[in-house]
Order: structure tokens, then sequence, then C-alpha cells
């Protein structure tokens, strides 16, 4: 029987009504993947896209990594026989209050908390540009974390008069840890 149409198996199913075949759609029959058997071309799952991506050791057509986090042990290195970063933290932090600094001294100008941060990482702090802001003194400054979460911004003040920035300004920390 049949109108003469052709259907394969590819088709998907094949019903059979009044002398008259057609395909149906495999959607419309409301099975679940727990009600078909997986056979060799296996379903996604959570679990199984992390155990592909573990075994990864490349991933030469991704451009971007939004919100990847890297829960092994392998730590970013750039360059080749470059330092290997383990961390990266970055705070920005608004209204750091500075201290005047002396004629012809360097002194502690300021602190920005970076939790996490230890003594010995390596630290680099720059101040949002605003009008009698540091960068606008003949100020020269640099950072260091002088204690657990703690990065303290040093200046020197190469003048013959004592210098005082505004306490309004909003500085950020970045903290690399190795």
């Amino acid at each position: 029987g049949g109108t003469g149409q052709n259907f394969s198996a590819s088709s998907g199913l094949i019903n059979l009504y009044s002398g008259t075949a057609s395909a149906i759609a495999t959607s419309s029959l409301g099975l679940l993947t727990t009600d078909v058997a997986e056979g060799t071309n296996q379903y996604w799952t959570n679990t199984r896209f992390d155990a592909r991506l573990a075994a990864t050791t490349s991933l030469p057509t991704l451009t971007t990594l939004t919100g990847l986090t890297n829960a092994s042990t392998t730590l970013l290195s750039v360059g080749s026989g470059g330092t290997t970063i383990s961390k990266h933290l970055s705070v920005t932090q608004a209204n750091v209050v500075s201290a005047s600094i002396a004629t012809v001294t360097c002194g502690n100008y300021g602190t920005i908390t970076v939790t996490g941060a230890a003594v010995g990482d390596t630290v680099i702090a720059s101040p949002t540009a605003v009008a009698s802001g540091i960068e606008t003194l003949n100020l020269g400054w640099s950072a260091a974390v002088t204690a657990a979460n703690t990065v303290t911004i040093r200046a020197c003040n190469p003048t013959a008069g004592a210098i005082d920035a505004l306490d309004t300004q909003t500085w950020r920390a970045d903290v690399w840890q190795h």
C-alpha cells in the first residue's frame, strides 16, 4: 500500500493509516531521554562535560572563558619558562585616607584592604585620576603588602614643602601570588 511515497529508517517513525504513509516526529511522542537508550551517541551531562574538559590539554578555538574557575593545581604561566601565577587579587577602594608627606622624605601615604594578600606578594596600586589627586602632585608612590590583607601605599616627596593629597581619591590595588 501507500501512496507512492518513499520512507526510509532515517525518516523516523512511519505511520500507516488508511493506506497513507506519513512520518511522525519523535518529539510529538513526549519521550524523555530517560525513556530512550543512549547507544553510542551519548547524551550531554555536566559530569561528562567536566570529564572531557579535564582531559583536554588545549582549547585552541575558545577566545573567552567568562566565569571559568580552574579547580586543579595547574598555574598560569605567561610565555615559555615564565613565572607562574597562582592567584590574582584586585580591589578598588574609595576614599583612601592619605597622610601628609613631609619635606624631602618618604612615608606611608595610605592603606587598602585586600583580603587574601600576604607579605611578599607582588602588588601595584594605582589611583583614579582626580583634580588635586596624588597623580597631580610632585609625589612618587609605590605599594607593598605590609601585613596580611593590607596593602600600604608609600609616597616620596622631593620638594621643599610638605604635601597632602585629597582623602577622597579612589585607588585600585592588584596583588599577584606566585
